[in-house]
């Protein structure tokens, strides 16, 4: 046997569970043209690690100060793929009590509570369909 210090676990490569695979580089912005009263270029907020926070209060990654954003409202994530489809998958996580609006073919669903999966190019509105569209983008590379 070995000491307790020498182990260490490995997984094999191919492996659901292996840690190794790289998210696809994504993040959420702010486009000009969602919010024409802007006038500015776009903000971009990466997605670091593969994740991010969205909420009112200071300790997430990105905070919304808007009245109906909850302190945390919602995260994003990426979750590796399955032997169906090896592909990573961001998802959309709400905790909110007003639900974040998403944007779909036939208008804006109400996600409160859920999970759902997000596409490049989907728009975000947390809290309120008054809110400022926020646009979910992944690098294409």
């Amino acid at each position: 046997m070995q000491p307790l210090e020498e182990i260490r676990t490995e997984l094999p490569a191919n492996s659901q569970t292996w840690l190794g695979y790289i998210a696809p580089r994504a993040w959420l912005r702010l486009p000009s043209d969602l919010n024409p009263s802007l006038g500015s270029p776009p903000q971009l907020w990466p997605l670091e690690a593969g994740s991010v926070r969205v909420g009112r209060g200071e300790d997430n990654d990105i905070v919304i100060s808007e009245q109906w954003v909850s302190s945390k409202h919602a995260e994003i994530f990426c979750r590796n793929g399955s032997d169906d489809n090896p592909q990573p998958t961001f998802f959309l996580r709400d905790f909110s009590r007003y639900g974040t609006l998403v944007s779909a073919e036939t208008g804006w669903q109400r996600v409160h509570h859920q999970e759902v999966a997000l596409q490049s190019g989907t728009q975000l509105k947390f809290g309120s369909s008054q809110g400022q569209a926020l646009e979910f983008m992944i690098d294409p590379t």
